[in-house]
């Protein structure tokens, strides 16, 4: 009988613990990606170490001031992805989405349209709790960019650091883009960049939300 028991007992304690180390894997690992990414116009460049970079650099600051660390997640990865592939499209950033959103116009970069942004992510499967008044957001970015080289990692986490820097340089009047940085509901981060090789130009978006 004894044997019968352990055989029994042992998927039981398999069963238990599996989600808890499959259930983060899941939304932490980032998929593989080539040395040369085809959406992004970038040669040579470990997408996930320059994203693990950015939260790093956010996350020491929240850790600084005692907050939860954020965590990458694939949907947000993905969206920040198609925003930089709309932006470096239209060769400026700014949060209007196009179509009938009245936030229009390369020189109108701090309309922000929450409506239109929230239906935008709603389309793409992601509608996160409100949680006092916060549900998500959206800091962008672009800056020079340019190389050659075997490997342009280091040489795009340069170019990118001076847009987390100017969004850290908010912390004086506590600015909007440092607001998301150190918002004390968001849970969740995305990140990616997409080059325009003709003009040496990266267009960098972060987005941040609740549970979802």
């Amino acid at each position: 009988m004894q044997p019968k028991i352990k055989k029994v007992q042992t998927p039981r304690i398999q069963k238990a613990k599996k989600p808890l180390f499959i259930a983060p894997k899941k939304i932490q690992k980032i998929t593989h990606t080539p040395s040369y990414s085809r959406e992004r116009n970038l040669r040579n460049v470990d997408i996930n170490r320059v994203r693990n970079t950015w939260l790093a650099w956010n996350n020491g600051l929240r850790r600084e001031m005692g907050l939860h660390q954020y965590t990458l997640r694939n949907e947000l990865n993905n969206t920040a992805l198609e925003f930089s592939q709309f932006s470096k499209n239209r060769g400026y950033i700014m949060h209007g989405r196009g179509g009938s959103d009245w936030c229009k116009g390369s020189g109108n970069y701090g309309c922000y349209n929450f409506k239109a942004i929230d239906a935008w992510f709603k389309n793409r499967g992601i509608n996160p709790k409100i949680i006092n008044r916060s549900k998500h957001t959206e800091n962008l970015g672009w800056g020079y960019y340019k190389c050659n080289k075997s490997d342009c990692t280091d040489a795009l986490i340069k170019s990118i650091r001076k847009t987390y820097n100017f969004f850290y340089s908010e912390k004086p009047y506590n600015g909007s883009h440092y607001r998301s940085m150190t918002n004390k509901y968001f849970k969740w981060i995305g990140v990616d960049v997409v080059v325009d090789p003709a003009k040496n130009r990266y267009y960098l978006t972060i987005h941040y939300a609740n549970d979802f």
